[in-house]
């Protein structure tokens, strides 16, 4: 089982964290009311410390039904959020402020 505060903890690495929201409950199809979703604070931007708190509990990040909440973690630098493909859980990123692409020469 993985800890899904250690892996958000993992995943930004140095990169102090500004704020973390919480888009919803679990929508677990095996439990219609999960124990880990009390106290949690849903849609409205958290401080890491608030956050965290809430989030640090065990989960299945294999295959199957998410396991964990949806959630958005903002740095200086990037932007985080929960993954699926094909059942396993991860967290990835994308830069916070790209650069804009340009367009292609047509020469």
């Amino acid at each position: 089982m993985a800890n899904f505060k250690r892996d958000i903890l993992e995943a930004v690495g140095d990169e102090p964290i500004e704020a973390i929201l919480i888009h919803g409950p679990l929508n677990s199809i095996y439990i219609d009311d999960d124990p880990r979703d009390n106290g949690i604070i849903c849609g409205k931007p958290l401080s890491a410390e608030q956050a965290l708190a809430m989030l640090d509990y065990e989960f299945d990040d294999g295959f199957g039904g998410q396991d964990c909440h949806n959630i958005t973690v903002w740095t200086a630098a990037n932007v985080y959020y929960v993954h699926e493909y094909d059942g396993s859980i991860s967290l990835e990123s994308v830069q916070r402020n790209p650069p804009a692409t340009q367009e292609p020469d047509h020469d």
